[in-house]
C-alpha cells in the first residue's frame, strides 16, 4: 500500500510480461512468480485518490482474504499474546509466566485498534517491565489497562434495515458503510481522524469516503439528527 507510482509500474510489467532484468544486465530473464501480498492499507480508497494504480490493483487482488481487525476477533488475543509474549522472553533471556487475570481480562476488552501489531509492541513492552512472575497489569501500556480506553464496539448503532428486493448487494455494502462511519463519526464528536483510527481507516480514505457518502461531518445544529440536513 506504500509502495512508490514508479515501483508500481516496475512491478505490474514484471506481472503482465513475466520477465525481468537484473541490474547491470542487457537481456530479459524469464521468471514464473506466485504473489502473495498483505497490506493494512484501504487500496480501493488509495486507487480512489491517485496513489495506487488501479491496474496493479485488479492484477493482485484476484483471491482477496479479508482479515477482521483483531476487535472483531478476540478470541485470538489470549493466543497471539501468549505467542508474543513467550517469543520475546526467549530474544531477552527471560522465563514467561503467563498473565494475571486482570491483565488478560484488559487486553481482552481493550479494542486495538492499531491491531495485532499494536498488541505484538505491548506484549514487547510488558516482558520488558517484568520482572518475576506472571505479566501484571501495570506492565501494559496506559491506553490497554485504563477502563476508558478499552471498550471499541464492533459495530456502531443499529445496522441499517435490508435494501428492498432487487437492490444489489453492492448497495447495501455501500448503505451499510455509510451507516458504520456516520455513527463512528457521532461517537467520536465529530473528529474525522478518531473516527478513521477507530474504524481502521487511514484519513484520506474516510475523508473520501465521507465526501462520496454525503456524510454529515458537522454537529448537527438545533439536536437535528445526522443526515437529516439539506445541502444547499
Amino acid at each position: 500500500g506504500e509502495m512508490p507510482l514508479p515501483a508500481q509500474v516496475k512491478l505490474l510489467r514484471v506481472l503482465q510480461e513475466r520477465t525481468i532484468r537484473p541490474v547491470g544486465g542487457t537481456e530479459e530473464i524469464d521468471v514464473e512468480t506466485r504473489v502473495l501480498a498483505a497490506t493494512n492499507a484501504d487500496l480501493a480508497g488509495r486507487v480512489a485518490d491517485g496513489r495506487f494504480r488501479a491496474d496493479l490493483f485488479y492484477r493482485i487482488n484476484v483471491i482477496p482474504i479479508a482479515l477482521p481487525p483483531l476487535r472483531q476477533r478476540r478470541e485470538d488475543i489470549p493466543v497471539l499474546a501468549d505467542l508474543f509474549a513467550r517469543r520475546i522472553s526467549v530474544e531477552m533471556d527471560k522465563e514467561f509466566s503467563g498473565f494475571l487475570p486482570d491483565a488478560m481480562a484488559a487486553m481482552e476488552a481493550y479494542g486495538w485498534p492499531g491491531n495485532v501489531r499494536e498488541l505484538e509492541n505491548a506484549m514487547r513492552r510488558a516482558v520488558t517491565l517484568s520482572s518475576a512472575g506472571p505479566i501484571r497489569l501495570d506492565a501494559l501500556p496506559p491506553d490497554v489497562r485504563e477502563p476508558e480506553q478499552r471498550v471499541v464496539p464492533d459495530a456502531v448503532g443499529t445496522p441499517p434495515p435490508a435494501l428492498p428486493p432487487g437492490e444489489k448487494m453492492d448497495q447495501y455494502l455501500d448503505h451499510l458503510k455509510a451507516h458504520l462511519m456516520q455513527e463512528t463519526l457521532a461517537a467520536c464528536n465529530y473528529v474525522q481522524v478518531d473516527a478513521a483510527r477507530r474504524l481502521g481507516m487511514s484519513f484520506r480514505s474516510f475523508r473520501y469516503y465521507a465526501k462520496q457518502f454525503k456524510l454529515e461531518v458537522r454537529p448537527p445544529v438545533n439536536g437535528a439528527s445526522p443526515g437529516s440536513g439539506s445541502e444547499e
